[in-house]
């Protein structure tokens, strides 16, 4: 299937254990890369395919695809073009309140992690794209697997054994603009609201969901108007029109394949669980622990 020159555009959309072999196949068979999240198991992966993009010439594009909601571009368009002041402050989570735990997505031999890396991941990415994207200085977080028994007798050992990934997580991430933001990530929980962002300006604060603006006018804090977005008949999160985009190499990725491996270094979270404060800059692969446990490491601050 992937002889070179049948193909112009490959979707990786498997877990993320097989997301380099794959990658690397479609490049060298002259076919850009639309590669789900997570982009891939650690960063030397990510390194790989991205020298191999660069040296072929073609495309790898993430599939961040909140990004493309109507809403998403709105709330980028108003904090980027200033007139609601600079980002300070944001807050993202994802949720999920009953995982199956028979899913490939819970054991980490093949997704490489739990709720940050699957669920999480989507609105923190979106929450850095509204907020200008910058870049990580320092992470630290906290992880906890809770689900394994919450159902008792239904769920035998035999599942417990096999979900050994994160369910539960808490973080804090500072940038290099002088924002910070706080992460959580829940699959284990009756939770409220399953997937959002808050992000604090020095002028106002917006939420994706519910999508809401309230502005300081003078001291007074006014709900902005929002104009009304069309709604895409098709699954909001679906990336058609990047698809067509990426397959006919028109036009660079909305999201070039250096954020990809930033997207990566903020998964350093897992790094931090022992209690150590993770310097994003001085972060390096660490070959001696395998790939899907040890993503990231760096020297204690």
């Amino acid at each position: 299937m992937l002889a070179p020159g049948d193909l112009d555009l490959v979707i990786v959309a498997t877990m993320p254990n097989t997301h380099e072999a794959m990658s690397l196949a479609s490049l060298d068979a002259g076919a850009c890369v639309l590669c789900e999240k997570p982009f891939m198991m650690n960063v030397a992966q990510a390194e790989a395919v991205l020298a191999k993009a660069a040296a072929t010439g073609l495309q790898v594009q993430l599939g961040t695809n909140m990004r493309y909601m109507p809403s998403s571009r709105y709330l980028h368009d108003l904090v980027q073009g200033g007139t609601i002041g600079e980002p300070v402050f944001a807050k993202a989570w994802g949720c999920h309140d009953d995982p199956p735990v028979w899913g490939p997505h819970y054991h980490l031999a093949t997704s490489g992690g739990g709720v940050l890396a699957s669920t999480l991941v989507h609105t923190l990415d979106l929450a850095m794209w509204v907020g200008g994207s910058p870049n990580p200085l320092t992470v630290s977080a906290a992880t906890r697997r809770l689900f394994p028994g919450k159902r008792g007798p239904k769920v035998d050992a035999a599942i417990h054994a096999r979900y050994d990934a994160e369910d539960l997580i808490s973080g804090l991430v500072r940038f290099d603009n002088g924002t910070f933001y706080s992460l959580e990530g829940n699959w284990c929980s009756e939770v409220t609201n399953f997937h959002s962002f808050e992000l604090t300006t020095t002028r106002a604060t917006i939420t994706g969901e519910p999508f809401a603006v309230k502005v300081d006018i003078e001291g007074e804090i006014v709900e902005r108007l929002v104009p009304k977005r069309p709604h895409p008949r098709r699954h909001p999160h679906r990336p058609t029109p990047r698809r067509r985009a990426l397959g006919h190499a028109r036009c660079p990725p909305t999201t070039q394949p250096a954020k990809g491996r930033r997207c990566l270094l903020r998964i350093g979270a897992y790094g931090s669980r022992g209690g150590d404060l993770i310097n994003t800059a001085a972060m390096s692969y660490n070959k001696s622990l395998p790939p899907s446990v040890n993503i990231l490491r760096s020297q204690r601050r």
